[in-house]
């Protein structure tokens, strides 16, 4: 029977879902998603602005943070919705690597469903990116794969077609791109080489009849609408406060400077070099880390040495592939392109990780085409068997490999400790793995990693020292401690005032003499006056109500609990007992 284009996508369809089901089970992970999925389930009403202005003031992916939103407003941020989401889109990504495969497939007259199937089932199942596909908060990755997928798309399209219909969705493809996750901007190199290719690659005319010296060129120039787009409104939306591309600056900076150093000789060489040879280390090890993925490690801090002879490999490689051009070169060169981003974040210290297989995503689809025709042009006309087997063989490890990984994820506790175990030294894999057993109610052993466990002051991981030593019932320790830190609180004033209130409710709890009490409450009080003076959130003064009926001051009780009932939103969980408090404290 003749393999039809819905046969072969059906079957990656259900390859994919197979091989990731597990991960539909999965916990939120304590790594950003039980922090995001808090904040939307906390934030009373949304309004468009919600959807346009993030509060962070470093990254901005206004559509990947709609999704959320949605996910609130739908179904109550349900976990196992989140992971279906990611898994979709994971779907949807491995057939666009279907249909932009058709094109070079066309052009070198190869089956025009059996090489991009095959090249949508290498990326669909390729272990390095389950990381962006079971992690919630790896949807950043999976949406801006999805648009440079279809910017690709459009590109090729419009070669073929030279309608304005692919034109007009090319810069659109882009722009949307860039509003899921910035990395986007990188496959403007590869359109770029794509406009340079296309003039040097002999091609059948009759396929890209449309392809002349001065539309070459077109969906890198039209990519440009694209990204001033981007910038206008990230410049908007963040008012001239943009920590992310300020670390990214800084970064450049201090790249470019090593760099320089293979041209002059300066005082900072030692340091310079340092960090050049950084940078080709970590592309060295994605290089291995493309072919060979194992172990797959959700916390990589370190590479060995070793890779930056891989890595020299690879610049050498690139240099080739410009002067030879391929198509199945240029997928190389894309994926390249597309995954420099990786080593700013090795520098930046952006990150949970320095190093992540998530950045592999949309250079793996690339990459998985690039192969796919490089092994297609090697075996043409071949009648050997093996080259199927060897296919065949892959294709059921990687499933097998991907379905033990998303059991991995099931359980908080189990990944941490599959992360420690890969790296040793990462503190903050320590710590989440101490918060996964304290939730499950081994604290016990939680206290025992979180005792000797030293985490810098700028990580707000390292305010849990506190609670340490709440656990071994040293209030005063925990006490003092937070104190200390809001001399130098830096992004964290909030947590601290909050720890601080909650170790205060204890020692009140605690205490043997009625002066010791009050001078316990009059703390705590000033506490949560700054958390309201901060925050203007009701939900303050309904606590700070709760203080003082508790320290008797009943005026001052009944006025706070009648302005947090002005305050909260209907259907707040809170309004109508904070109208209860304060009719009852009314005087007769």
């Amino acid at each position: 029977m003749k393999l039809k284009t819905w046969h072969a996508l059906v079957l990656i369809l259900i390859v994919i879902l197979a091989a990731y089901y597990p991960a539909l089970l999965s916990p939120l992970n304590s790594v950003d998603d039980l922090r995001m999925v808090n904040e939307l389930l906390n934030h009373g009403s949304f309004s468009w602005h919600d959807f346009i202005f993030p509060t962070s003031k470093s990254f901005y992916r206004p559509l990947v943070n709609s999704t959320f939103i949605l996910d609130q407003l739908l179904w109550n941020m349900e976990t196992p919705f989140l992971h279906l989401e990611n898994l979709l889109l994971h779907c949807a990504n491995a057939l666009l690597v279907f249909a932009v495969m058709k094109h070079p497939a066309r052009l070198y007259h190869l089956s025009e469903t059996k090489i991009p199937l095959i090249a949508a089932l290498v990326f669909g199942l390729h272990p390095i990116n389950t990381e962006a596909v079971i992690w919630i908060a790896g949807r950043a990755d999976l949406m801006a794969g999805f648009f440079i997928l279809l910017t690709l798309l459009c590109s090729f399209n419009y070669y073929q077609s030279g309608s304005r219909y692919w034109a007009l969705g090319i810069p659109l493809a882009l722009f949307a791109g860039c509003l899921a996750k910035e990395t986007t901007l990188l496959i403007w190199p590869g359109l770029l080489l794509l406009g340079y290719f296309s003039q040097r690659i002999p091609r059948d005319r009759s396929v890209w009849q449309s392809v002349t010296q001065s539309s070459a060129y077109f969906p890198a120039f039209s990519c440009l609408l694209g990204v001033a787009g981007y910038f206008g409104m990230r410049l908007m939306a963040l008012q001239k406060v943009d920590l992310g591309m300020k670390q990214v600056a800084t970064v450049v900076g201090a790249t470019t400077g090593a760099v320089n150093t293979l041209k002059s000789v300066s005082a900072n060489t030692p340091v310079a070099s340092h960090k050049l040879e950084h940078a080709i280390t970590v592309s060295g090890f994605y290089l291995r880390k493309m072919f060979q993925p194992f172990p797959l490690n959700f916390g990589i801090i370190e590479v060995p040495g070793v890779y930056f002879w891989l890595g020299l490999l690879l610049i050498f490689l690139c240099l080739y592939l410009i002067s030879r051009p391929s198509w199945s070169g240029w997928f190389y060169l894309s994926a390249v392109s597309l995954g420099s981003i990786a080593l700013l974040v090795s520098f930046g210290g952006i990150s949970w990780t320095p190093i992540a297989e998530r950045y592999m995503y949309a250079p793996s689809a690339m990459t998985s085409a690039g192969l796919v025709l490089t092994g297609t042009r090697l075996l043409q006309g071949g009648k050997s068997i093996l080259p199927t087997v060897l296919l065949a063989i892959f294709l059921i490890g990687a499933t097998v490999s991907i379905f033990q990984r998303a059991q991995v994820w099931q359980d908080n506790v189990t990944l941490f400790e599959d992360t420690l175990t890969k790296s040793p030294q990462f503190k903050m894999a320590r710590y989440e793995l101490a918060m996964a057993l304290a939730s499950r109610g081994d604290k016990q052993q939680s206290v025992e990693l979180l005792r000797d466990l030293d985490l810098p002051d700028f990580q707000v991981a390292s305010l849990n020292k506190a609670s340490v030593w709440i656990n071994q019932g040293e209030y005063a320790q925990a006490r003092n401690y937070l104190v200390k830190r809001l001399d130098n609180p830096g992004a964290y004033r909030r947590i601290i005032l909050e720890r601080l209130v909650k170790v205060l409710q204890i020692m009140i709890d605690h205490a043997e003499t009625s002066a010791e009490k009050s001078a316990l409450q009059d703390e705590a009080l000033g506490y949560l006056d700054g958390l309201w003076t901060m925050t203007q959130e009701p939900f303050y003064l309904y606590r700070l109500g709760r203080m003082h009926m508790m320290m008797g001051n009943t005026e001052a009780a009944r006025l706070a609990f009648v302005e947090a009932y002005k305050l909260f939103p209907e259907g707040s969980m809170y309004k109508t007992p904070a109208g209860k408090l304060a009719e009852s404290l009314r005087s007769p």
